[in-house]
């Protein structure tokens, strides 16, 4: 028998909120029944397993359905960036042989559209009742679909990457190895991991996945602001975050009425790489936060050094 996203996820109360953005939340059974209907939908456009799904949606609770599920029906997915022109997306739809595109963006809608592949719009009005009319079923436990991330194009066209060992792995054993990032990286399984970056970006996005593999709630931004996040840091459910030096910064340059002198009370850790932090920024951030940083580099070139707070 299958195990649910709950089960996974050491998740006793499948009522619980698995994921939330402003307008809509999804308990545990809710994310497991759209990401299982996703999955079965995909295969209703002609996707099978291996074949590769498009995935370019700004932050909201349905990428989180599109990526699971695509992972789940055994697809090669990549996460797209949104800001991508047509041209630029159908580089990788090219490249890839793209059976499927996921997306809430224009860009990525008139690429699919030039290559006549299918679509999956999020924005238009019948996804809701198109993912209700896929089955339920659950899918077989020995899928084994992977992300395939695509280099940022500085040299050139994008190119895709394809680890030694992708696809195969099944995603019961990829969702407790992304747990297992986040038990590393000192991530933890219980309140809300705030994801304040873009959804597509690459380390964020697969160390908020593997909080939410440990049983946190996923709490999505819309979009970056200095203000909200840090407020939003001091709610009391909030554990966890990933950000960029660049954050720390525009937080530290916010007024000193907006910025407060309280620090969160539940806050454990704000992990951050993705360019390099001096000392200064780490120590100034740190009496806003609290004692709460954890630094990781080296991810994308296939290991990580991780240096925690008492380091």
């Amino acid at each position: 028998m299958r195990s649910s996203l709950a089960e996974l996820s050491g998740v006793d109360d499948d009522a619980r909120i698995a994921v939330e953005d402003d307008d809509r939340q999804l308990t545990w059974q809710a994310l497991d029944e759209a990401t299982t209907r996703f999955g079965h939908g995909l295969e209703s456009l002609g996707a099978t397993p291996g074949s590769h799904v498009a995935i370019c949606v700004g932050n909201r609770v349905e990428f989180v359905v599109a990526l699971i599920g695509s992972w789940r029906a055994g697809c090669a997915y990549t996460p797209l960036k949104t800001g991508w022109t047509s041209t630029e997306v159908g580089a990788v739809l090219d490249d890839a042989g793209t059976a499927v595109v996921v997306t809430d963006r224009d860009g990525a809608r008139a690429a699919a559209v030039e290559r006549g592949t299918a679509v999956v719009d999020l924005d238009d009005a019948t996804f809701t009742s198109w993912l209700a009319s896929q089955s339920a079923e659950a899918l077989s436990e020995d899928r084994c679909g992977y992300k395939m991330p695509y280099t940022s194009g500085t040299t050139g066209r994008p190119k895709g990457v394809v680890m030694r060992g992708s696809g195969t792995t099944p995603f019961a054993a990829g969702w407790a190895g992304i747990a297992r990032w986040a038990e590393v990286l000192e991530l933890p399984g219980d309140g809300v991991h705030l994801f304040c970056s873009r959804l597509f970006n690459g380390a964020p996005q697969t160390f908020g996945f593997g909080a939410l593999a440990r049983g946190a709630t996923l709490r999505v931004m819309r979009q970056w602001d200095a203000a909200a996040a840090l407020e939003e840091l001091r709610r009391t459910d909030v554990t966890s975050t990933i950000m960029v030096p660049t954050m720390f910064r525009q937080i530290l340059a916010l007024p000193a009425e907006v910025r407060g002198n309280a620090q969160p009370t539940s806050l454990r850790t704000v992990l951050h790489g993705g360019e390099p932090c001096p000392i200064q920024v780490k120590e100034a951030i740190t009496g806003v936060l609290g004692d709460v940083l954890v630094e990781y580099y080296g991810f994308t070139e296939g290991g990580m050094a991780v240096v925690r707070r008492d380091e």
